[in-house]
């Protein structure tokens, strides 16, 4: 079923005339790490990266497709002094680079702070 759903990934991109994959679209992610567990739902629309997570935090950002990767800048804001946040701080700039196959479930990592995060992500609806 994922080499099918590569298949049309490809023939959409050969269509539109473009060397990136439709990556826009809602994605559920789980982070792992020192902090505990979050369930995070991303939102990938023109350009710009917004979502949530269980914990409370926001998420807010940009990506930009780069041949079959993302190249993500994201602000993420937490009502809570979590340990990956700077005293007296209540959010962080970060960014992330995910590769290929990121959004089947394969794990990648999320820097925030002094705190590596292990997630894993999949891609819920298109837009």
């Amino acid at each position: 079923m994922e080499e099918a759903v590569a298949v049309v990934d490809e023939q959409i991109a050969a269509a539109r005339g473009a060397d990136e994959l439709p990556f826009e679209g809602a994605y559920s992610v789980t982070l792992l790490g020192e902090p505990g567990v979050a369930l995070v739902t991303w939102l990938f629309l023109e350009g710009r990266l917004y979502g949530y997570d269980s914990r409370g935090a926001l998420y807010d950002g940009t990506y930009r497709a780069e041949q079959s990767a993302i190249q993500c800048e994201m602000e993420v804001t937490s009502p809570f002094a979590e340990l990956w946040l700077e005293p007296g701080s209540r959010s962080i700039q970060t960014r992330i680079l995910l590769g290929k196959g990121w959004d089947g479930r394969r794990p990648f990592a999320l820097r925030l702070g002094g705190v590596t995060l292990q997630c894993s992500a999949l891609k819920i609806r298109n837009f």
